[in-house]
C-alpha cells in the first residue's frame, strides 16, 4: 500500500507576475491568502518565495520572517519551505538568507543532475528534480520513471511539472508512489485556456486526481513522519 500523498504548494515563485495572472501574490496579505487557500484545500507543505510589495523578488531574511510568521498563524501546523533559489542574478549569500531562520526544510534545485549535492545549515533539504527546463530532459513519464529508479529505496520524493508538463507529471507522481508539487510558481492553468483563481484551486485538482487514483492525502503531521521531520 502506498504512503499518503504529500502535496506541496509553490504559491508564487520569483518570475511569474500579476501580468500573467492577477492572483499572483506579492504582499504579505496576498501571500497569506494564497497559502491559506492551498492549505485548506489539502497542501501539507507551502514552498515560499517572497516579494516586495511591488512584486520584486527578494531573499531578505526579515521579509521572509514576516511572511513565514504570518503564514504559520493562518495555517496552523503547515510545513514551510523557504526558497534558497531566489531569482536570477542573486548571489549565494543572498539566496541563503532564509536558512538563518532555521526552517524545517529548505530547497536545493538540481535540474535533473542528481549528483549535485549540498548542505544548508539547520535545514533538511528538499531536492527538486525539475524536468523540461532550459533544454534539459523533456518532461515525460518515461524520464520520470528513470529518475525514480535512481532514488534510494524508501526515500520520499516529489515531482514538479512545469507549464504544460505539470498535470501529466502530477498524475504520474501519484500513481508511482511519489509526492507532488503544484502552484503558481510552476503553472497557472487548471487546464488549457483556464487559469486557476487561486493556488487552492490547483491543490483541489490534485486532491480530486488522488482520490480517483486511490491515494489518500497526508496531513502536515503525517507528512512530517514520512519526511523524517518528526
Amino acid at each position: 500500500m502506498m504512503e499518503k500523498l504529500i502535496i506541496t504548494a509553490a504559491i508564487c515563485g520569483a518570475e511569474v507576475t500579476k501580468e500573467n495572472s492577477p492572483a499572483i501574490p506579492y504582499t504579505v496579505e496576498e501571500m497569506v491568502r494564497e497559502a491559506k487557500s492551498a492549505f485548506e484545500a489539502g497542501a501539507a507543505v507551502i514552498h515560499v518565495h517572497v516579494r516586495e510589495d511591488d512584486g520584486t523578488p527578494t531573499q531578505d531574511r526579515e521579509r521572509f520572517r514576516v511572511v513565514l510568521d504570518a503564514i504559520k498563524e493562518a495555517c496552523p501546523g503547515v510545513i514551510l519551505i523557504p526558497s534558497t533559489g531566489g531569482a536570477v542574478g542573486m548571489t549565494a549569500e543572498e539566496r541563503l538568507q532564509p536558512t538563518e531562520l532555521f526552517p524545517e526544510m529548505a530547497t536545493l534545485d538540481t535540474v535533473v543532475n542528481m549528483a549535485n549535492k549540498g548542505e544548508v545549515p539547520g535545514a533538511p533539504m528538499q531536492f527538486n528534480f525539475v524536468l523540461g527546463v532550459s533544454g534539459c530532459t523533456p518532461a515525460t513519464v518515461g524520464n520520470l520513471d528513470y529518475l525514480v529508479k535512481q532514488i534510494p529505496t524508501g526515500s520520499p520524493w516529489t515531482v514538479t511539472g512545469v507549464g504544460r508538463g505539470a498535470w501529466p507529471m502530477v498524475a504520474a507522481g501519484i500513481v508511482m508512489g511519489g509526492n507532488v508539487r503544484v502552484g503558481f510558481e510552476d503553472n497557472i492553468y487548471l487546464e488549457k485556456g483556464h487559469k486557476a483563481a487561486s493556488n487552492g484551486e490547483l491543490v483541489e485538482k490534485v486532491v480530486r486526481l488522488a482520490k480517483e487514483l486511490g491515494r489518500e492525502i497526508a496531513t502536515p503531521d503525517e507528512a512530517r513522519k514520512i519526511l523524517s521531520l518528526a
